[in-house]
């Protein structure tokens, strides 16, 4: 509940820094790159949000082990989506590219398991 809370917020810190970073700072960026780095910012603190209101629902709902790997899910999805285009973006580093598509398919399972588990929530009478 608490780690989930705590690893929104974090991401969200981060996700912050590293816009201001690549727009103003030591990593700043231009063009494509800029706008690239843009949307992977906006989808890590989006997703750091969705970690928080995981956090919240664990408190409701400490029971749904669904609840437990979605917000595993979407953590992998930032680390392996947003990292990704960090690295090949900033770092240059091309050839881990191929992460990005597997981290933008667990962000989809998180909010698919997520979903699946208020909706499984109703079924025990928890509305």
């Amino acid at each position: 509940m608490r780690g989930f809370l705590v690893l929104g917020s974090v991401n969200i810190l981060l996700g912050l820094i590293i816009s201001a970073s690549a727009a103003h700072g030591p990593f700043a960026v231009s063009g494509e790159a800029q706008s690239t780095l843009q949307t992977a910012t906006n989808l890590h603190m989006l997703h750091g949000l969705g970690l928080c209101v995981i956090g919240l629902s664990l408190a409701q709902l400490p029971y749904l082990r669904t609840l437990w790997a979605a917000g595993l899910s979407i953590l992998a999805g930032i680390v392996f989506f947003c990292g990704g285009i960090y690295v090949k973006t900033l770092l240059q580093i091309t050839h881990l590219g191929w992460v990005v598509p597997w981290g933008g398919a667990a962000l989809m399972l998180g909010w698919i398991l997520f979903t699946t588990a208020w909706l499984r929530a109703g079924t025990v009478g928890i509305r």
